[in-house]
Parts: C-alpha cells; sequence; structure tokens
C-alpha cells in the first residue's frame, strides 16, 4: 500500500498539555517519516482552560498539518457529535484513499464511527477519578465501536479491560520527539545551595499539589531550607496560592511561575522532580524531567510505578499522603547530589533508549493495517 494514500485524523477534544503534546509529535512522525496525509481535528473551546495550546496549533501548521475545529465533540451531547460526525464525512470524502479516524476520547471514537471510516483506532489516555457510572458506561460503548483501542501502560490496559469491558487492549509504550530535548549539559547542574524541588503540571485537583503543599512543613522539619518551584496553571492556581501564603508567610520557600514555555529547557535549575497525581497515565513532564536527568518522587497511580521501575529512576508513593511524599523526599535527597544524579542518569538513559516516537509511530502503523486488513480494505499487508 502506498502510504500517501492513507489519511489519518487525530481526534482530540483540546490539544492541551500532555496528551496534546503527545499528538501533535505523534502527527508529525506520520507525516514526516511513513508519509501520511495528517489532520488534527479538535472540539470548540470549552472554557479558559479546557482550550486547544495556539502555539501546538501554529507547530503543526508549520509542518504541513491543519487543525480544524469541527465543533462540539466534549460535552458528550449526541446531537454535536453528530454535526462533528458530518464534518468528517466531508474530510473523508476529499481526501481519496484510506481514511482512519484516530480518536484521543471516547466521545471522539463515537463521533469518529459515525463518520465511517476505513479504520477506527482509540487511545485511552486515561481518566479521573470519582465519575459517575453513566459515564463509563458512555465509555465503554463508544470503545466497542473502536478496531483497536490502545493505551500505553499495563495499568490502564488492566482497567479498560475491567470497568469498560474492553477486551484487548493494545499496550504501546508513548513516545515522544526526542530530537526536541537536546541533552542538558550535566556540569551546569547545581552542586551546592539549598535543595530545590519542581513539579510541572496543570494546577487542577487530579494533579495533587496540595497534598505537595501540605507536604513542605514537615519536610521543611528537616531541611529548612528546602524550596518549592510549581511550573504550570490551571482552575485550582488560586486556591493553591492561598494554601501557600498559609504555609509560607512571605513566600520565601514556595514559588509560583505559572505557565512556562518549553519548561524543559529550566529543569537543570533544579535537583528533584515530584508529581504528586491523584490520578495521571504516563505524564509527558515527568518523561520531561527525566530527559533533564531529574530524580522523581511521584505518586503509584497509572503507569506511573510501572515506568520508574523500568527506569530505576525514582521512588512512588501512596497519594493523599502528605507524610509519606514529605518522607520519600528527604529519603531522595540524603543521599546527596550525587546519588541524585546516578538516579536521573538512569532515567534520562531509559526514556532516550524506549520512549522515541519514531518507534510509537511504527507500533501504530502496524495496527492501523491490520485494522485496515481484517475490515477487508487492503489486499495485503506487508
Amino acid at each position: 500500500m502506498n502510504p500517501s494514500s492513507i489519511t489519518v485524523i487525530h481526534l482530540i477534544a483540546q490539544l492541551r498539555y500532555g496528551a496534546g503534546r503527545y499528538v501533535a509529535d505523534m502527527a508529525i512522525e506520520q507525516a514526516r517519516s511513513l508519509k501520511y496525509n495528517v489532520q488534527v481535528c479538535v472540539s470548540t473551546d470549552a472554557d479558559e482552560y479546557w482550550r486547544t495550546d495556539p502555539i501546538l496549533a501554529e507547530e503543526l501548521a508549520g509542518r504541513g498539518i491543519e487543525v480544524r475545529t469541527i465543533g462540539d465533540f466534549f460535552h458528550r451531547r449526541a446531537d454535536k457529535l453528530h454535526q462533528c460526525a458530518a464534518h468528517l464525512r466531508e474530510l473523508k470524502g476529499k481526501a481519496g484513499g484510506q481514511f482512519i479516524v484516530h480518536a484521543h476520547t471516547a466521545m471522539a471514537a463515537a463521533t469518529g464511527y459515525w463518520a465511517s471510516p476505513d479504520a477506527l483506532i482509540a487511545t485511552c489516555h486515561g481518566w479521573g477519578s470519582g465519575r459517575p457510572p453513566d459515564i463509563d458506561l458512555q465509555d465503554s460503548l463508544a470503545y466497542q465501536l473502536c478496531d483497536s483501542v490502545i493505551t500505553y501502560s499495563n495499568h490502564w490496559a488492566d482497567r479498560l479491560r475491567s470497568e469498560l469491558a474492553v477486551s484487548d487492549p493494545k499496550v504501546v509504550p508513548m513516545g515522544i520527539c526526542l530530537n526536541r530535548f537536546s541533552p542538558i549539559d550535566k556540569e551546569s547542574h547545581r552542586d551546592s545551595g539549598p535543595l530545590r524541588i519542581v513539579t510541572v503540571c496543570e494546577l487542577t485537583a487530579r494533579k495533587g499539589v496540595d497534598v505537595l503543599l501540605d507536604s513542605m512543613p514537615l519536610l521543611w522539619s528537616r531541611m529548612p531550607d528546602t524550596e518549592l518551584h510549581i511550573i504550570g496553571y490551571g482552575d485550582a492556581a488560586d486556591d493553591l496560592k492561598i494554601q501557600a501564603a498559609a504555609i509560607d508567610p512571605g513566600m520565601k520557600r514556595i514559588f509560583f511561575h505559572g505557565a512556562v514555555p518549553n519548561a524543559y529547557a529550566h529543569l537543570s535549575d533544579y535537583d528533584l522532580f515530584v508529581l504528586p497525581s491523584r490520578s495521571d497515565n504516563l505524564p509527558i513532564a515527568l518523561l520531561e524531567a527525566m530527559l533533564a536527568g531529574l530524580p522523581i518522587v511521584a505518586t503509584s497511580v497509572g503507569g506511573i510505578p510501572e515506568l520508574l521501575s523500568a527506569a530505576r529512576c525514582g521512588t512512588v508513593v501512596r497519594p493523599e499522603s502528605p507524610e509519606e511524599l514529605a518522607q520519600s523526599l528527604i529519603v531522595a535527597a540524603a543521599g546527596g547530589r550525587r546519588s541524585m544524579a546516578s538516579a536521573g542518569a538512569n532515567g534520562e538513559r531509559y526514556v532516550r533508549e524506549r520512549l522515541d516516537v519514531r518507534q510509537t509511530a511504527r507500533d501504530h502503523e502496524c495496527i492501523y493495517l491490520d485494522a485496515l486488513k481484517k475490515r477487508g480494505r487492503v489486499a495485503h499487508v506487508s
């Protein structure tokens, strides 16, 4: 099959944060190395925080990949989903060749199904806790419509089976474009001064930054000069700043930096990365911290324990436990900067050897071609 006869539509609610970065990297690699015709279709912005990042959209446009807004497939309204599907059918009519929809939410999968693609693939990026049962039912039914459902950790594959009745989810490790991450000069790493801890995440309840703040007085009882730096923004930012001011009057040890473009470039300023998530899969921010050579302390949620165990670059603690989080940060720092650098080097090596988007794109190609073959859309798969 001529790869240029394949059109892939990545369908994601908002091109934002970690999942958006992953989709952008994948789309660029598929267009570059596999020569697919690739487009990214997004839902209308929902509010100040649920909106497509214009920087990602501009980056894709610069690579010749169009980002289209096709309507509202974010709010789970059937009439809106059908309207979006109509837009996809128009794109299919113009595409020629094989038309594949790669959905990145369950409702995107339902939308893609109604567009009658030649193959329908979904990636499950995980979901938050406390969802009402009817949402699980909707997502389960949507995923049953797909030729294949992908996720990037064994944890979420197990949950797809047990909670959403997805019979055969495919585990494909998340890949990122390593060319965007020049190795950091290790000589520039800090070798003196107070411990500087950093987290990079959206400031929402799901990421558990409030738990991290609660852990700081416990940590300061042993390491009083330690600084905490928080990079990111979100709908919990104001509440977190109020909480931080009560813990650290004058804000001399807790610093909010807001959204920082290319946070990776600044990670050499820090000693230790922490991610206190209540729910997650494999966060891009965690991979960037590993590429920067930082040791990790994170919660035992989603695919994080699998990743840190395989990479030997950090420890996990239970979510919702400021005590465990503080103790693990103290232990991580106790061995000194040489020990932290050694753990960080393990993490960097693991990502560079195992999580290249080029391999992920090839893995996805196999899944696409298998789906087309099973539907009788291709005579053979070479």
